[in-house]
């Protein structure tokens, strides 16, 4: 579907100007015409010529969910990234690509909780963003 839950009915390819139109103008200093933050919303959407490309969820439901309790339930992803901040686990369902990034617990060496999850189908794209 290429939706987060709190994108309703905005999905990867969604046009920027609906998503202006019903939820108003995102946050001043951290939007552009290429990136649509909504804080009270905690989503962001980033676009290429008005089209959604990807969307970022900071959904408040996803921050007691744990990368075990991920992996029990999505299975084991198809690439998992570890960075400097957080482990990326990516899973891939037809054209599109879900990235969940996790925190590190306080030894910083192992994931813990989600901080965000991505939806996209730009995969190379977004690889290429997270290196």
């Amino acid at each position: 579907q290429g939706k987060a839950i709190n994108s309703e009915n905005f999905a990867v390819g969604s046009q920027g100007k609906d998503i202006i139109q019903k939820w108003g103008k995102p946050d001043g200093e951290s939007s552009s015409k290429d990136a649509y933050f909504y804080s009270r919303r905690n989503i962001e959407f980033f676009l290429s010529d008005d089209k959604v490309t990807h969307i970022v969820s900071y959904d408040p439901d996803y921050t007691n969910i744990t990368y075990s309790e991920v992996k029990h339930t999505l299975g084991e992803p198809a690439e998992e990234t570890r960075g400097d901040e957080g482990v990326y686990m990516t899973y891939e369902y037809g054209k599109k690509m879900l990235v969940i990034a996790l925190y590190y617990d306080r030894t910083g060496k192992n994931p813990d909780t989600i901080k965000n999850v991505i939806v996209t189908d730009q995969y190379k794209r977004l690889q290429a963003m997270m290196r």
